[in-house]
């Protein structure tokens, strides 16, 4: 899934990454999806990953028809959630919290916008090179995007059930 794209992605950028952790925290018992320790600035950061759909129907938050008006704002919705759970306690311990939130079409939250920036920076090499492992990590992202669309138009349509997926 998504989380394994960005893993790979940091992994080829050079970075000391881990997949479900835990014991970060240990006043909770919140597992972080993605955790980077970076040597160079003597950081550690926690990430959440989140798939968000911007068609949930929720009367209270109104997510779809904001998400109607303004792009990528299912995913921004995510990440303050996500933010509100996980900031605080990762303070308490010193250690930094991103969520990366991305929604089924693709739309990423500006935090993983500026994760994957940071991933090409990391990646070093010359403008070119960055050049070029941004739009690898592009298509990795977009593969995923499209995988996971296609594996729910193959589960509705195995089950018998029409499509929940739009039309292009």
């Amino acid at each position: 899934g998504f989380r394994d794209v960005c893993m790979m992605l940091g992994s080829i950028a050079g970075a000391s990454i881990s997949k479900e952790v835990s014991g970060f925290l240990p006043s909770s018992n919140m597992r972080a999806d993605l955790v980077i320790s970076d040597s160079l600035t003597s950081s550690t950061t926690l990430f959440d990953v989140r798939t968000c759909d911007p068609t949930k129907h929720n009367s209270s938050e109104n997510i779809c028809r904001e998400s109607a008006a303004v792009p990528g704002a299912s995913a921004e919705h995510e990440a303050a959630g996500k933010n509100k759970k996980w900031r605080a306690s990762c303070q308490q311990m010193g250690l930094r919290f991103v969520s990366l939130c991305h929604e089924s079409g693709g739309r990423m939250s500006q935090a993983t916008t500026t994760f994957l920036d940071s991933l090409v920076h990391r990646s070093g090499g010359s403008t070119s090179d960055q050049a070029r492992f941004r739009t690898f990590a592009s298509q990795r992202l977009a593969k995923h995007k499209y995988l996971g669309r296609s594996n729910v138009e193959l589960i509705f349509r195995f089950a018998g059930s029409r499509s929940c997926v739009a039309d292009d």
